[in-house]
């Protein structure tokens, strides 16, 4: 009837299944979404020429009188600054002498202006396309890891029933060739097989390989003086307190302080310094938690560069109407 060779058989199938079932194939997953997936196919040269200049400079300058603030600093952060003031000169000069010269270079000034500030539109579409890839990228291997731990909890439920079960019927079947001993060994290694199921459901995680050498979030945690990943333009504009609502702190600086307050130092869900090195590194082992809170980060920044293209459109209606 009951036999030591079968209970010995019967735990190993047991094991073995249990470990094929947590097996992943992420890292087949993660090569299909390696770190360039997003970045940019070719490198992008800025005109040094076209850098903006320092805030300060820039409104405390000669004849600016006539462009408030922020149109100024908008056309600074084009790199148009003196063409602007430029143009006004020239339209000046046209109202009080229509000729054609003068509304030859009149127009080529406009259009020099409006054209770069348009080309500011298309770099901060471009940044925001690859922060929307970014935060795909990440929630689709989140969606992926997180199909793998369902599949893999509902093997280990089943196993945990059925395993205490079979345990239980063997025991209960040996049970007249078995003393007392023996029978609570039975019982005692039954709970602990079907126990070890259902912890394993609770304690192990599925990861997957996730790097992003080309890191946007790390650009704005490290916030260094001059980006090497977003445009002059675009990094001035998230940098300059002017652009923000309240004119206090940058974009940059709000941006961290909200990744702060709720999201890496909330009260309860603080996250390791390794989490941050894994956030604003070069990437690593991630798991779908981590890949989640990523996703969101990125949507943030992108929908915080899209809002630029508010600005932008001030400028260019303005500018428009008055010349």
């Amino acid at each position: 009837m009951f036999n030591k060779g079968y209970f010995q058989l019967l735990l190993y199938f047991l094991s073995l299944i249990s470990t094929s079932c947590v097996g992943t194939k992420s890292k087949k997953v993660a090569r299909h979404f390696d770190s360039k997936y997003c970045s940019p196919a070719i490198s992008y040269h800025y005109d040094s020429t076209l850098y903006p200049k320092p805030t300060q400079e820039v409104l405390s300058g000669k004849n600016t009188g006539a462009f408030s603030a922020h149109t100024l600093l908008v056309a600074n952060a084009a790199g148009v600054y003196q063409e602007l003031l430029k143009l006004d000169s020239i339209k000046r000069a046209y109202d009080k002498s229509p000729t054609d010269s003068t509304r030859i270079k009149y127009i080529a000034s406009k259009n020099k202006v409006l054209t770069q500030v348009m080309l500011i539109s298309t770099e901060i579409e471009s940044i925001a396309a690859e922060l929307d890839c970014e935060g795909e990228r990440a929630e689709i291997l989140a969606d992926y890891l997180t199909e793998r731990e369902n599949r893999r909890n509902s093997i280990l439920t089943v196993l945990s029933i059925t395993s205490g079960a079979l345990i239980t019927i063997a025991g209960t079947l040996a049970s007249e060739k078995l003393n007392d001993t023996q029978q609570d060994a039975i019982t005692i290694s039954g709970g602990v097989i079907s126990a070890s199921f259902g912890l394993s459901i609770l304690l192990f995680k599925t990861k997957v390989k996730y790097y992003h050498k080309r890191n946007l979030l790390g650009e704005i945690w490290n916030d260094p003086e001059n980006s090497k990943i977003f445009p002059p333009s675009i990094w001035y504009l998230l940098n300059e307190p002017f652009f923000s609502n309240a004119h206090e702190f940058s974009i940059v600086h709000n941006i961290k302080h909200r990744w702060k307050e709720l999201k890496l130092e909330a009260e309860g869900s603080e996250v390791s310094d390794n989490e941050k090195q894994l956030l604003f590194g070069e990437g690593g082992i991630y798991t779908k938690g981590m890949l989640r809170t990523r996703s969101s980060m990125l949507n943030e920044v992108q929908a915080s560069t899209r809002l630029m293209n508010q600005d932008l459109q001030a400028f260019i209606l303005e500018i428009t109407s008055r010349y």
